[in-house]
């Protein structure tokens, strides 16, 4: 089944990359590291013996679902939201009749704590009856949205300023006044834009360049200073975030995967994505099923902290 007809969306930040938001001293007291939004869930279920790396918020927008924390299964409906501490076993999932629809963040750093401390004081389940809560969905949308732009290390800057207002929001709901920030529409942010929209094709510096009328040199140093990659490597990342999509939601096997974000050689599109994701796709999308499935401990070493 395609990834738009089951309407799921989910990000998980390459490993590498949390590291280096770790050693941050603009992001890493609190960052996130995944997140998705899983509409009318059926059968979604999720259990973790061992606990997850980071703390897990669980946020049921709407329907009904349930989570398993500490010896008690506490249900969860509309507005219910729940932070999940790391390494302590758990497992939620949505109620077969009205199942929820769900949003999800995983989020880690030395301030982690601290907020969820302060969120614990009001109780494990807590209920958000917030009569803003488009903007905090706006907020989500927002972050969601410029992951999908790619990771360079301005997008992580810019969603990681978001996500405390985010967090916020459910900690100091009678304080919350959401704003939506817009992504500046500059050159670059063009560029990203025709590559995104040009996924499957094999667009060259050259053709990125003229579609933003800069010359390729001008362009180039422009694009890496802003984004910390040359054009043609953000390009390779937005291809393979895409693929990691596919494998994770649809049935399409890996050569169509490859072929439909630009690469007729399967093998060369394997090449690509271990180089750029760290697994093979078919080990990718083997961990991703089997995590899905609950019951199973992913290797820590593989664990991307998927639903």
């Amino acid at each position: 089944m395609e990834q738009q007809q089951l309407g799921k969306r989910k990000i998980n930040l390459p490993r590498d990359l949390i590291k280096s938001l770790e050693a941050s001293s603009m992001i890493g007291g609190l960052y996130l590291t995944d997140m998705g939004y899983y509409p009318r869930a059926d059968y979604h279920f999720c259990q973790r013996d061992q606990g997850a790396p980071e703390y897990v918020l669980i946020y049921c927008n709407k329907g009904l679902g349930w989570v398993e924390f500490d010896g008690k299964h506490l249900p969860m409906a509309k507005n219910d939201f729940c932070i999940l501490p790391p390494e302590k076993a758990h497992a939620y999932g949505a109620k077969s009749e009205n199942p929820w629809s769900v949003f999800w963040v995983h989020f880690s750093g030395p301030q982690a704590k601290n907020w969820f401390e302060l969120y614990h004081k009001e109780g494990f389940l807590q209920n958000t009856h917030f009569e803003r809560k488009e903007h905090r969905n706006a907020m989500f949308e927002e972050i969601y949205a410029t992951l999908e732009m790619g990771d360079s290390w301005e997008n992580l800057v810019y969603i990681n300023q978001i996500f405390r207002n985010y967090l916020s929001s459910f900690i100091w709901v009678n304080h919350f006044r959401g704003t939506k920030n817009a992504i500046k529409q500059d050159i670059v942010h063009q560029a990203i834009t025709i590559m995104k929209d040009r996924l499957g094709q094999n667009l060259s510096l050259e053709d990125i360049a003229q579609h933003v009328n800069f010359s390729v040199p001008y362009f180039s140093k422009l694009f890496r200073n802003r984004t910390g990659f040359a054009p043609v490597d953000y390009y390779i990342r937005l291809r393979m975030q895409q693929a990691c999509d596919l494998l994770s939601f649809s049935d399409k096997n890996i050569k169509q995967i490859g072929a439909e974000v630009g690469y007729e050689d399967p093998y060369y599109f394997s090449r690509i994505f271990k180089k750029t994701i760290g697994q093979s796709p078919s080990t990718y999308r083997k961990l991703q099923y089997l995590e899905q499935r609950g019951n199973i401990q992913i290797p820590k070493e593989y664990d991307q902290s998927t639903h």
